[in-house]
């Protein structure tokens, strides 16, 4: 694993072993890539039949994806100014804990959802991360969620399993601050 910092003292994201770039980077540039979402979409048409997009084309789909993709970078980039000028919303009005019933106090699992375009649905994006402390935050991964619960499908499943590896890649470093992050990643 290895730490790259994204939104300066705010925001970092894991470069997992065998992949090029972080994860938050590969995350943005499959969520643009109209061949990704076709396949993606294709590979998980089983999923489409639930009450949530029932009645919905793939295209309409991979046009949602690729829309809320778009809305959610700009946001992260507006909070991240927010964030700079010490004005709400932040990074912390956007994270949420994965698990409300979750008694962690260090390095908590969230959960942040892009922002939905088709109105009186969820939103299809997430992203996960490890609090380090107020704004400052670890992403570990993210996805298009089509289900209700993570477990449901492979792809979140493994993105449970990499909110872990994470947080216990950062205790084994004893990271529980921005000063700590800052010095794993320039190791």
């Amino acid at each position: 694993m290895e730490l790259y910092s994204i939104f300066a003292n705010h925001i970092w994201s894991i470069g997992y072993d065998g992949h090029e770039k972080d994860v938050l980077t590969e995350l943005f540039e499959n969520w643009i890539d109209i061949l990704y979402l076709s396949e993606y979409f294709d590979k998980n048409e089983y999923l489409l039949n639930n009450s949530f997009w029932c009645g919905y084309t793939k295209e309409e789909l991979i046009n949602e994806t690729f829309n809320e993709a778009i809305t959610f970078n700009n946001y992260l980039y507006d909070l991240y100014v927010n964030c700079q000028n010490g004005t709400i919303p932040d990074f912390d009005d956007l994270f949420k804990k994965l698990s409300p019933n979750e008694n962690v106090w260090t390095l908590e699992k969230e959960k942040a959802y892009s922002i939905p375009i088709i109105k009186h649905h969820p939103s299809m994006l997430r992203l996960y991360a490890i609090k380090i402390q107020s704004n400052a935050y670890v992403i570990t991964g993210g996805g298009i969620k089509l289900v209700e619960k993570m477990q449901e499908t492979e792809d979140l499943r493994i993105e449970l399993q990499r909110l872990q590896a994470t947080r216990n890649w950062l205790k084994y470093y004893d990271v529980d601050e921005i000063n700590d992050l800052k010095e794993l990643e320039n190791t």
